[in-house]
């Protein structure tokens, strides 16, 4: 990945970045994926004037502190960013609640002016916390003003069917679409209760 973090530093005019699902948890070396992702993340801040739609799901590695610093300096840096794609990145209950408060505070800073982010994708790593995904989606970003998310994905998050209507409806009038699919759903059978979203 240092290799990989250095050849960004000579392609600083590169806008479009798929660096999915490289980085995995190697149980002989514990911090070596953290290491990983830290250069990861810094080889992309290299490009961070001209980025417009990066993906960097599926690698580990994210909740070392100083990766998960890097990270958010990323995005807020990122003045042009229109797609992000932070889905499976085994974000821990933690980072995910900060990272939650620091979305809600990017796009209601300066009343999201700076922000052109149009479409979120983060699938799967907040059903850590079923509480917390139901606050970004019922309140923190209805509150903001300005909206320009035009799609957000965040499958795999919320078990409940009852759930995934309820922050549908919340959402319709201000993302065109939303997509809250859980896979293998427990509801598909109606005989069934329907699941909870119990942390």
């Amino acid at each position: 990945m240092e290799d990989l973090a250095l050849f960004f530093k000579g392609m600083t005019s590169l806008e479009i970045i798929d660096v999915s699902d490289n980085i995995h948890v190697d149980r002989r070396k514990p911090f070596k994926y953290e290491e990983a992702m830290l250069h990861l993340i810094k080889g992309l801040r290299h490009c961070k004037s001209n980025l417009t739609w990066v993906n960097i799901s599926s690698n580990q590695g994210i909740n070392g502190a100083k990766s998960f610093v890097e990270f958010k300096k990323l995005i807020t840096e990122s003045k042009k960013l229109r797609t992000l794609n932070i889905s499976t990145l085994g974000m821990s209950k933690k980072n995910c609640k900060a990272f939650v408060k620091f979305l809600s505070d990017q796009m209601n800073n300066g009343w999201n002016l700076d922000n052109n982010l149009k479409e979120l994708i983060w699938n799967d790593d907040l059903k850590k916390s079923p509480s917390t995904t139901l606050k970004l989606l019922t309140k923190d970003i209805p509150s903001v003003y300005n909206m320009k998310l035009t799609k957000l994905s965040m499958c795999g998050c919320l078990k409940s069917e009852p759930n995934r209507v309820k922050v549908s409806k919340a959402l319709k009038q201000l993302i065109p679409e939303t997509v809250f699919e859980y896979p293998d759903d427990p509801n598909k059978d109606s005989k069934k209760e329907y699941a909870s979203d119990k942390e």
